[in-house]
């Protein structure tokens, strides 16, 4: 760091400058008069005297300078002149100087805002002991507990190995505080160890935990102890009420540490997994659990991915519920790059698109320079004509440059505060640690590397062009406008070139997402999701224990809400539709002759009521919801969907009336009685999974949720909706209360948000490359007044002249967008992933991308084409 320590002193010294000059003048002339004194001794007289020692110090001035250099406050004088001379002359040019600034502003703002998402959400670590070494294990299968069990046993390159799964919990409306649900999980006993993180107050879970009827203890976070308990000193060993299924009062055995952050932000609370071996359909009969790890000391990922595929392979080869594809995915990822997900990929091509945005601006603000280097030609063979080298020529004009770099990463650095909120606010709701999201001291470096970079890129160029031409022969030029040199032109085309080429990879990305978001909001989803109201209600286990007491509350709520004016339909359903979460059970059926290894592996399984499908106009189009049923039945009645049918009965055949297994408990048999269409359950871009309906009658969930049909705006309904439930026990949670038009909506909002910004980006791109051709143009035309004034005088015909600017510039365009199209063609299968019915290389994407930009290109090119046609020879002439 001697270089840092140098250029300290230097500034230092500069600060210093006018008493350390004034120090210097002291002892100049006590040196001179001592000088003096020894000459007049000497027998000069004392004029003389004084000249000789001003000759022996070789000057004042020199002496000065000597002195300036051994303190190395020179170079640093330099700069500070260089400065000042750049900002008097960007001040004389304020046309340029407010184009090149806001151009960079634009470019540097825009990249800055996407970097500060990036930097929050991707770049920023986990704050777990050592992150790097954990590990989501297996990330697309769901296990079992005797799944979890078994790995755990049988995997040593793992330090530690937890199971998780999501969990809701009631807390009810005491001390004047409104009942709410609440988000935590079920974990291993070992999950904070694995993590690496401890309770800041009593302890983490312990093995024995995780026995039945044992176990009744949960861990608070910190802000949920806060916030709901008052921060109470004596809140361990408590017992308080959770509205848990597997026990309502638990004692809190610890609190979290204010900064933890769990695995999923929506936790707050979390409890011991319950594992028992006897109990089939909760040991090994139903699959919720997601497993993380610690890579052990010395594995590496891609060695513990490899070791994990062996094991998974042996340990499920007798499972035949999953295929040899799903065992061939086995491994592990990156417990981050897991928790992103396709949120890290959509961010990072953001931030590739709004780089290339930055690019564009840095070639536009080149172009510029290259074109002021020419008009400037006689001042800087001025210079050098009086004894100026090049390099301090080449050190001015990239001083100039530096400070067009700054002054615009300034702006951009304020456009980013502004933009920044902004777009926070419009994320989609669930994206991980968006409240990470800040203009914090990375993201600044990020800001002074970019604006001081960009300033390097576009201003090192020009410098070596506009020093690199006999600059001598300018001041012979009289100043009229001739035509540039040929080198000078080619390099201008280049820069145009690529200017145009990265323009229509953004625009073509852009446009490839917007003809996808288009499409998928154009979708038909299966369901009529206009004027339905829905919620979820969570009723809590002490208050109804069972599914009698639960569907006695629902038919009551039903008949109050369906007596409300403009309800046309009330239903209730398990899962809703694009609303996240669900279960999902193996099945097959003896009626079939498709074996069962061809089979989906799952089937989504929800109770509704009779009136689901009416509320949200999903046809049953063979048979009827069973009307009647008593939970005393002897068989299982449900519905299915129509995918289901033909999975199993791929003819066509009615499935009415057929028989298909399903495992409750042990594998039961249960009637079909009718039939669904199909419809989206997780995504509008997913695929339509089977779908198999209890009847509530049947199966009363603790959580449901309610969905109602009006004959207006349902959202005027709410406050009723709200009263009716609360009148029958005014401590039930009310969550989630949305349109379905909502619903549906935050669906696409990932997907809505991508495009806008690459549409943004598209945008600023195609702006900048069609200002791009324009300068060029326009600059090519001024420079080649005299030539077309002299082809005009010998009777070029203005057409001619029109035609043959056109076919120039349209040339070096036609180049560009051809090599952008090439570029997208190999870079579009980047967003593959993201897109919907439509091809990473579709052909009419490509062709009108192209097309496109050609008629922009003309548009710009017109003008100064137009322009060079209407020039007046007599006039150009009588100027030479």
């Amino acid at each position: 760091m001697k270089w840092v320590r140098s250029m300290m002193e230097r500034v230092k010294a500069l600060m210093g400058k006018d008493r350390m000059d004034a120090e210097l003048d002291e002892e100049l002339r006590f040196h001179l008069d001592q000088e003096t004194e020894k000459n007049i001794r000497a027998g000069m007289d004392p004029g003389e005297a004084r000249r000789q020692a001003m000759i022996s110090f070789g000057g004042t001035e020199r002496f000065r300078e000597r002195a300036r250099e051994e303190r190395g406050v020179k170079p640093v004088e330099d700069l500070e002149q260089d400065a000042r001379y750049a900002v008097r002359q960007l001040r004389k040019n304020p046309g340029f100087s407010l184009v090149a600034i806001l151009t960079l502003a634009l470019g540097i703002g825009a990249a800055t805002t996407i970097f500060s998402v990036v930097n929050g959400i991707v770049l920023n670590p986990l704050t777990f002991h050592e992150p790097h070494r954990l590990v989501q294990v297996w990330p697309r299968q769901v296990f079992s507990k005797s799944m979890l069990v078994e790995f755990r046993d049988n995997v040593p390159f793992l330090e530690g190995l937890s199971g998780y799964s999501h969990r809701t919990f009631t807390f009810s409306g005491e001390g004047g505080v409104d009942p709410e649900e609440l988000w935590g999980a079920s974990v291993s006993y070992n999950h904070f160890q694995v993590l690496g993180v401890a309770p800041a107050m009593g302890r983490g879970f312990l093995p024995e935990d995780e026995t039945p009827g044992q176990g009744q203890v949960v861990i608070l976070s910190h802000g949920l102890w806060e916030r709901r308990f008052g921060s109470d000193p004596d809140i361990l060993g408590r017992e308080i009420y959770v509205g848990d299924e597997d026990g309502s009062l638990r004692t809190v055995v610890g609190v979290m540490p204010l900064e933890y952050r769990p695995v999923y932000e929506a936790w707050s609370l979390w409890v011991p997994l319950q594992i028992d071996a006897s109990n089939f359909p909760d040991y090994a009969g139903t699959a919720s659990l997601r497993l993380l790890g610690r890579l052990a000391d010395g594995i590496s990922v891609d060695v513990a991915d490899a070791r994990f595929h062996e094991v998974a392979g042996r340990l499920t080869a007798d499972l035949e519920f999953i295929t040899d594809e799903e065992r061939a995915l086995a491994g592990v990822t990156p417990l981050k790059e897991a928790l992103l997900g396709e949120v890290q990929l959509r961010l990072l091509i953001l931030l590739g698109s709004v780089g290339l945005v930055l690019v564009l601006a840095c070639i536009n603000v080149a172009n510029l320079l290259l074109a002021r280097g020419q008009s400037r030609e006689r001042e800087l063979g001025i210079r050098l004509a009086v004894g100026a080298g090049r390099g301090r020529l080449v050190r001015q004009l990239l001083t100039e440059s530096l400070v067009l770099g700054v002054v615009g990463g300034s702006l951009g650095l304020l456009l980013a505060f502004w933009l920044l909120p902004a777009l926070v606010a419009i994320l989609p709701s669930g994206i991980p640690r968006a409240d990470l999201i800040t203009l914090d001291g990375r993201v600044l470096l990020f800001s002074l590397a970019v604006s001081l970079a960009s300033a390097l890129s576009f201003g090192l160029l020009p410098a070596f062009r506009a020093t690199g031409r006999d600059l001598q022969a300018a001041l012979k030029d009289g100043g009229l406008g001739r035509a540039q040199a040929p080198s000078g032109q080619r390099l201008r085309n280049g820069l145009v070139v690529a200017e145009l080429a990265l323009a229509v990879v953004v625009v073509v990305g852009a446009t490839l997402l917007f003809r996808s978001f288009w499409i998928l909001q154009h979708e038909d989803p299966g369901f009529d999701a206009r004027q339905v109201l829905t919620l979820r209600v969570s009723l809590s286990a002490d208050r109804y224990p069972d599914g009698p007491s639960r569907h006695a509350l629902y038919e009551a709520a039903t008949r109050q809400i369906g007596a409300m004016s403009g309800v046309t339909q009330v239903g209730w359903t398990a899962v809703l539709p694009l609303g996240g979460g669900g279960s999902a059970i193996r099945y097959h059926s003896d009626d079939s002759s498709v074996p069962v290894e061809d089979l989906p592996t799952y089937a989504n399984v929800r109770a509704v009521s009779s009136g689901f499908f009416p509320a949200l106009r999903i046809p049953v189009s063979e048979g009827a919801y069973p009307q009647g049923l008593t939970r005393e039945e002897d068989e299982e009645v449900v519905l299915v969907s129509r995918s289901l049918a033909l999975s199993l009965w791929p003819d066509g055949a009615i499935p009415v009336g057929k028989t298909i297994w399903l495992p409750f408990g042990s594998e039961v048999p249960a009637r079909i009685a009718g039939m669904t269409g199909d419809f989206d359950q997780t995504s509008l871009d997913g695929e339509r999974r089977p779908d198999i309906f209890i009847p509530w009658e049947l199966w009363s969930p603790a959580q449901m949720y309610l969905v109602v049909r009006t004959s207006g705006d349902p959202e005027t309904l709410i406050p009723g909706v709200r009263a009716a439930i609360w009148s029958l026990d005014q401590d039930i949670p009310i969550n989630y209360v949305r349109t379905m038009e909502e619903v549906v909506s935050r669906t696409m909002a990932d997907a809505r948000l991508t495009t806008l910004l690459l549409m943004i980006f598209g945008t600023l791109a195609l702006i900048l490359g069609a200002v791009g051709v324009y300068g060029v143009a326009s600059f090519a035309v001024s420079q080649s007044t005299f030539e077309i004034g002299v082809r005009l005088a010998l009777g070029a015909g203005t057409e001619g002249i029109l035609l043959g600017t056109l076919r120039r510039f349209l040339g070096v365009s036609s180049v560009g967008i051809l090599l952008g199209l090439a570029g997208a063609f190999g870079v579009s299968r980047i967003l593959a992933r993201f897109l919907y019915q439509v091809s990473a290389t579709d052909p009419p994407t490509f062709l009108g991308v192209g097309l496109f930009l050609t008629l922009v290109t003309l548009g710009a090119i017109v003008i100064p084409a137009h322009r060079a046609s209407r020039v007046e020879p007599a006039s150009v002439l009588k100027q030479e």
